[in-house]
C-alpha cells in the first residue's frame, strides 16, 4: 500500500471516528431527556438525525469498501461471517450477563424487573429477550446489525450496474415494505427489529461508498438530498407526524437523504481532519452504546432525575447530561479496551 493510500485511509478513519463520536454522544443525550416530554419532543428529533441513521450509514459505507476488496462471495465466506457475528456478540454477551446478574436479586425478591423484563419467567421468554436485543434504549440495534451481515451483500448487488438505479431500487423496496407493514398492521416490535425498514439508509451508504468524486454536480445532489431530508425531519417533528412509520418516524427511510447529505459534506469539508483524543469515543461507540443500554435499563433516567429533578428544567437537564455522557462514555471506553484485548487473544478480528 502506498504512503498516499495509507494517509488517505488514516484521514478517513479520523473522520469516521469523529462522526461516530458525535453520534454516540447524541444517543446518550437523547436518552437522558426522555422524562422531560417537552424538551424530548423539541430536541430529540434533531439529535436522532445524527445518531442511529449515521451509524447505519457508516456501517454500510465501510462494508461497501470491504466488499469491493473481498467480493460478494467473500462477504458470505463462513470465516468472514463468523468474525462479523462474534465481533457483535462478544461484547453483547457481557451486557446480557450483567443484566441477568443485576436482575436476579430483584426477581427473587418478587419485585418487577426494569422495563418489565420477563426473561426469568420461562425459557421461551428468555430467548425472545435475548434475540431481540434485551430491553435497554436502542436494543433493536444489535439484532439489526446481525441481520446486516446476511442482508447487506444483497443490497450491495442492487448497485453493481448503476449507483442511481441501486438508490431508486432501495427507495422502492423500502417504501413498499413500509406501506405493506402499515396497511397490514405489523406489530411495532417486529417492525423495529427487521432491517428492511432501513434499506434506503443502507442504500445511501453504498451510494456514498461507491462515490469516486466530490465534484460540483455531486455537491448539488447532496445538497438537494440534505434539504429534502431536513424538511422531513422538521415537518415530522413540529408540524405533522408521519404515522406510517409508527414510533420510528425519526429514523425512517425519509431521514436517509438528510443523513447522506450530512455524511457527504462532512467527508468533503473534514476529509483532512487530524486525530483527536476525543475521537477514541468513536472507536468505542458500539461499547458505549451497549453501556448506555445497560445504564438506562437499570433506571438510569430515574436515578438522574432523583439527583437533579428538583432543579429548574433549564438547569436539571444539563446537569443530568453532564453526568450521563461522561459516565457512559468512560465505562464504554474501558469496556472497549477490555473486549478488544479479549478478541485479539481469541483471534476474532477482520
Amino acid at each position: 500500500m502506498s504512503q498516499d493510500m495509507t494517509q488517505q485511509n488514516s484521514q478517513r478513519s479520523n473522520l469516521l471516528d469523529m462522526l461516530k463520536t458525535i453520534a454516540i454522544i447524541s444517543v446518550v443525550i437523547m436518552h437522558t431527556m426522555v422524562l422531560y416530554k417537552e424538551a424530548d419532543e423539541v430536541i430529540s428529533p434533531l439529535l436522532a438525525t445524527v445518531a442511529v441513521p449515521v451509524f447505519i450509514m457508516i456501517s454500510a459505507y465501510l462494508r461497501t469498501k470491504k466488499i469491493q476488496k473481498i467480493g460478494i462471495r467473500g462477504a458470505y465466506a463462513p470465516r468472514y461471517m463468523f468474525v462479523s457475528f462474534m465481533s457483535l456478540m462478544l461484547a453483547y454477551v457481557f451486557i446480557v450477563v450483567i443484566e441477568m446478574i443485576g436482575c436476579l436479586p430483584i426477581h427473587l425478591a418478587g419485585h418487577p424487573l426494569p422495563l418489565k423484563a420477563e426473561f426469568y419467567d420461562s425459557v421461551p421468554k428468555f430467548f425472545v429477550w435475548l434475540f431481540t436485543g434485551t430491553l435497554g434504549f436502542g436494543s433493536y440495534y444489535i439484532p439489526i446489525m446481525v441481520e446486516l451481515i446476511v442482508v447487506f451483500p444483497l443490497i450491495y448487488m442492487l448497485f453493481i450496474k448503476s449507483r442511481t438505479a441501486g438508490l431508486v431500487l432501495s427507495f422502492l423496496l423500502n417504501g413498499a415494505y413500509d406501506l405493506l407493514q402499515y396497511y397490514l398492521g405489523m406489530h411495532a416490535d417486529a417492525y423495529r427489529l427487521l432491517i428492511f425498514r432501513l434499506i434506503l439508509m443502507l442504500g445511501f451508504g453504498v451510494y456514498l461508498g461507491l462515490q469516486k468524486e466530490f465534484d460540483k454536480k455531486s455537491d448539488i445532489i447532496a445538497a438537494v438530498f440534505l434539504v429534502i431530508g431536513l424538511c422531513y425531519v422538521i415537518v415530522n417533528a413540529y408540524v405533522y407526524e408521519f404515522t406510517v412509520f409508527g414510533e420510528w418516524a425519526t429514523s425512517s427511510m425519509l431521514v436517509a437523504p438528510f443523513a447522506y447529505g450530512y455524511f457527504y459534506f462532512m467527508m468533503k469539508f473534514f476529509k483532512n481532519v487530524k486525530p483527536h483524543k476525543i475521537f477514541i469515543l468513536g472507536k468505542a461507540s458500539y461499547h458505549i452504546f451497549l453501556v448506555q443500554m445497560l445504564f438506562f435499563f437499570f433506571w438510569g433516567n430515574f436515578i438522574l432525575y432523583a439527583l437533579f429533578g428538583k432543579l429548574p428544567t433549564a438547569i436539571s437537564i444539563p446537569c443530568q447530561i453532564a453526568v450521563s455522557v461522561p459516565l457512559t462514555c468512560t465505562l464504554g471506553y474501558l469496556f472497549y479496551r477490555l473486549e478488544t484485548r479479549l478478541r485479539a487473544k481469541l483471534h476474532i478480528s477482520h
